[in-house]
Order: structure tokens, then sequence, then C-alpha cells
């Protein structure tokens, strides 16, 4: 079963273009998680309600501290207004029994030329297909964007240190299961807000429309949370980063941490390629009519989070795990974090304190799993 999971504090429309591709494509095995927060609209629930055809759940906000009784201690690294509340989906859909969760975010449009969950169910297969390494080790997907006007542009949360470097590809065949399926966009890409600030652009065009590419081990670049699909067997790696309600001000007295998915890839990535298992990157494509930001506040919430993500990526090759299981290597990787990152120089006491804070949140998350599991 699949599972599409988002968060929204708008009326989420876009579901029933979701349902109609379901619908065009005949996917019938599929549930849709919504969860809701402080600023939904009233109206979310009857909406969802008048939607036909399909498993809908609608985790309110009441609903939510309900289910999150029995995960006391996690529930305090889930601030409201925040995205990663995303994480109670994730959550929700393992309880359910979803094989395969696919994460979008409320203004991701599927296209109706591409079936959506088909695309997406590439995901707990073996596949044969090119495989891509970069000399730098770290592989820019914006790099396959056609933008207007035409200039190149990153990923959000690719190190600033890592862009612009000298770089040969190479494409290699690999036969290897896949566990998580990167969907590009058009549009509205997911870049940095100092991106965003330079010059209006869009993105018209995938240079290769039906490419699939898989990432080599070693090759590491940053996926998000919309338009994404993971493997069931990989959510003990899906905790979105996040921090206490009680945050300090460092992200400007927010708690909605913008490098949250862009984190989990970095430390999922580590651990797939320890396992022997695969990112793909490629179809489906969406098109994102991005909700309105203010540049100016995204940008004073980016800028702590772009300095310790650049230190953090010469810190992650060190990272040596020998666990065998997802589950195991995850909680490994922590040890390995506290052990190698959170107490490094590269880092203030301000930053430091906030990694630990991060660490304490993952091994609630991994708990949280277990929890969720056993009862299954």
């Amino acid at each position: 079963m699949n599972a599409i999971v988002l968060t929204t504090i708008n009326v989420p429309r876009v579901l029933g273009d979701y349902i109609n591709n379901c619908n065009k494509y005949d996917h019938k095995d599929v549930v849709f998680i919504v969860i809701g927060d402080k600023k939904s609209p009233p109206e979310t629930s009857s909406y969802l309600s008048s939607l036909q055809g399909y498993d809908i759940i609608y985790l309110s906000v009441q609903k939510q501290e309900e289910w999150l009784k029995k995960l006391p201690a996690f529930r305090d690294f889930l601030p409201y207004d925040s995205v990663q509340r995303r994480n109670i989906g994730y959550l929700y859909a393992a309880e359910v029994g979803a094989d395969v969760i696919i994460s979008i975010d409320d203004d991701n449009i599927p296209l109706p030329e591409y079936d959506y969950i088909g695309e997406h169910n590439i995901v707990g297969k073996t596949i044969k297909c090119k495989a891509v390494s970069s000399s730098t080790g770290w592989f820019n997907t914006c790099s396959l964007l056609e933008t207007v006007p035409p200039r190149y542009i990153y990923h959000r949360g690719f190190p600033i240190g890592k862009r612009w470097l000298p770089e040969e590809l190479s494409y290699n065949d690999e036969k290897r299961r896949v566990v998580v399926n990167v969907g590009l966009w058009l549009g509205d890409p997911d870049v940095d807000t100092i991106t965003r600030m330079e010059e209006p652009f869009s993105i018209r065009g995938v240079k290769d429309p039906k490419a699939r590419f898989l990432l080599a081990r070693g090759t590491m670049s940053p996926f998000n949370s919309q338009n994404t699909a993971f493997s069931i067997d990989l959510l003990p790696c899906l905790y979105l980063i996040s921090f206490r309600a009680t945050n300090s001000d460092i992200f400007f007295g927010n708690n909605n941490f913008r490098y949250d998915d862009i984190w989990m890839s970095y430390f999922s990535k580590i651990i797939i390629d320890h396992m022997g298992d695969a990112v793909c990157i490629g179809t489906p494509h969406i098109r994102q009519d991005r909700n309105k930001h203010n540049y100016l506040t995204d940008l004073r919430k980016e800028l702590v989070p772009m300095e310790m993500t650049d230190r953090l990526a010469d810190l992650l090759p060190s990272i040596e795990l020998n666990e065998k299981s997802y589950s195991g290597a995850y909680r490994e990787l922590i040890e390995q974090i506290d052990l190698k990152v959170v107490h490094n120089d590269l880092f203030n006491g301000e930053q430091q304190a906030l990694l630990e804070q991060m660490t304490e949140g993952m091994r609630l998350w991994s708990d949280a799993v277990s929890i969720v599991r056993q009862e299954v």
C-alpha cells in the first residue's frame, strides 16, 4: 500500500489532483494522510470528507494529541506551526500498513502525463540503472533541470563549500534495490533563498524527461520531503530534524528548521550506502506553485543552517557503520554523530547545544519507530 503524506495550513485542494491521477492510472491501494496544524482552516475537515473513492485520514491537532499520548517524550520535539509535524504522518503510515511513503507539499501538483503512483513504485524494487558518481563526492540534482532564463542553480541544502568546484561525472551500470525515489519539479524548484533573491526564474523542463539515475555509493546529494517516496524499511532513518518547542533564538524564534529534510537525507544516504541499497533520481515530475514567502524572513532562518551544513558536510565522511539493519545502523549513526560531530570545534557553543538536542530527538524518533512497529 502507498501512503501519500502531507502537512498543511491550507485547505489541501491539491489532493483532488492526486485522486484524479490515481483514478486515471487505476491505483486503488492508496491512503492519504493529512497532518493539520493550529493554522489549518476550519473547512479542511469538510473538504477532505467530500473527496470520494479513497481512504483519507485527517489528523487534526486534537487527534494528533490523542495519538501522541503513547509517545510523550517525542511529542516535545514536534512544535506546532512546523513542517516537522510530518514526522507524525510517517509514523502513522507505518501504523496503517504502508509499504511506500510518498511525501508531498500542498503546493506540489502532479502532472497528468505521469502515472504518479506507478513511477514512485520503483521503491522496493531492484533495478539496473546508470549510477552517477562525482569526483567531488557531491552531485547537484538541479543540474538536471532547464531554467528560464538559463542559469546554473543548486538544490537547497547543497553545501556552499561544495559548490562551483571543478568536477568530473561518471556513469556506470549498477543493480541495486531502490529505497528512495526522488521526483523532480517544474515551475518553482527547491533552492535556497539566496538563489531566489538573485533574479526571478522558473523550471521549464528536465534535460532528459525520461531519465533516471542512481546515486553511486559515496556520492552525496540533498533530497527533500516533497515528491519523494521512501520504502517503509527506511522508516528508522526518516526523522525530519526538529528541536524542542522551547528552542533558542538561533533560528530567530522560529522552530521550523528549514534544513530538516536535508539533514535527514544526508544521514539516510550514509546508511543506504552502508546497506547496499540506492537512492534513485528522476521521475515522476510535478509542478510546484510555491506558496507565498517572505525572502528576508526565509534568509534569516537559513543562514545558521547553511553554516552548520557546510561544517557537517566535512565531517560526514568520518562516520563508520557496522550494524546490519536500518534501525541498528541509525542508532549507530547517532553514536557516531555524538562522538565526531556534536562537540567538534567547528561548531560554536550554541550550535553544539543544538546538535546535542538533535541527537536526543533522533534517539526518541528511533524509540517511537520501535513502539509503532510493535503495535502493527
